[in-house]
């Protein structure tokens, strides 16, 4: 698997586009002749972020410390937003307790299963940050923070009634998308909304 990761990776390089790899910090893999070849390559480097700087906790509610390290392939600077480490290391104060990846949660499961669900504040950030890469017609990040905190701050009827205009325009704008819809048995107006 590492072997074939390290393909993809390549192929992606090769091609003009662009490449992901995510793992815990502390992984075996970051040491693997495959990676370590991989590093070499131009425009490759990786960067290490803690899940606690993005809101990961236990249900108990305290942090899990989970250093996690990505290897890409984005041009520089892309990436910046993600790599925020725990408030813990700066050294001055404690800000945050740990709750150590070990055990069990009681009535949740497993901590480690646990962490294995990215948070939204990192799936956000992650996809605010390359949004604009794969897409040229995407918002910038700044365009897009801001419909983001100004859809933050509507009500739920505001909010239904920009459902209903989204559900509109691509009935108007998108026949294609709306009739696949439709033959999938999905209303326009119901794509919106359902979750």
């Amino acid at each position: 698997m590492v072997e074939f990761c390290a393909r993809v990776a390549l192929f992606q390089i090769e091609h003009g586009r662009y490449f992901i790899i995510e793992n815990p910090a502390t992984s075996k893999i970051w040491f693997t002749k495959c990676f370590q070849r991989l590093l070499l390559k131009h425009a490759v480097t990786y960067g290490t972020l803690g899940m606690c700087a993005f809101g990961m906790r236990d249900p108990n509610g305290y942090y899990y410390y989970k250093p996690t390290s990505l290897l890409y392939s984005f041009p520089d600077g892309t990436l910046n937003p993600v790599f925020k480490r725990c408030s813990n290391k700066s050294k001055i104060e404690s800000f945050h307790y740990h709750q150590p990846l070990e055990g069990s949660a009681p009535g949740f499961g497993s901590r480690t299963k646990l962490a294995q669900v990215y948070p939204y504040r990192f799936c956000s950030t992650l996809k605010r940050s390359i949004l604009p890469l794969g897409n040229p017609r995407a918002l910038y990040p700044t365009q897009l923070s801001l419909a983001v905190d100004l859809l933050e701050t509507l009500d739920i009827a505001e909010l239904r009634g920009v459902q209903k205009q989204l559900a509109d325009l691509t009935a108007v704008e998108h026949p294609v998308l709306a009739t696949g819809l439709y033959e999938q048995g999905l209303p326009v107006r119901g794509y919106y909304t359902r979750r």
